[in-house]
C-alpha cells in the first residue's frame, strides 16, 4: 500500500516496526499509542514486552494516560509538581 493510505494506527505501528527494526538497547516512545486502538494497543505492548526481554533492551514510554499501561512495566512513574513520582 501506498504510506499515504495508512491510517493513523498503522503510521504508529510502522513506525514503531522500523524503529525495533534497529536492535535498539533503548527504545523510547512518546505518545506511541495515542492513534491505537485499545486491542491493538495491547497487542503491541505485549509484542513489545516480549522483545525487550528476549533481547535485554529497555523501553521507555511517555504517556498522558497511564493506567492501560500499568500492567506492562516493571517500573511506572508520574510527573507530579515537577518531580517524578514512584506510581507502582
Amino acid at each position: 500500500r501506498h504510506p499515504a493510505t495508512l491510517s493513523g494506527g498503522e503510521t504508529q505501528r510502522v513506525v514503531i516496526a522500523c524503529a525495533i527494526a534497529m536492535q535498539p538497547k533503548l527504545l523510547i516512545l512518546d505518545e506511541a499509542f495515542s492513534r491505537l486502538t485499545p486491542q491493538a494497543r495491547e497487542m503491541l505492548l505485549q509484542r513489545l514486552q516480549h522483545w525487550a526481554l528476549e533481547r535485554g533492551s529497555l523501553i521507555i514510554l511517555f504517556e498522558r494516560h497511564h493506567t492501560p499501561f500499568l500492567n506492562h512495566c516493571q517500573q511506572a512513574w508520574q510527573l507530579q509538581n515537577g518531580a517524578l513520582q514512584p506510581l507502582c
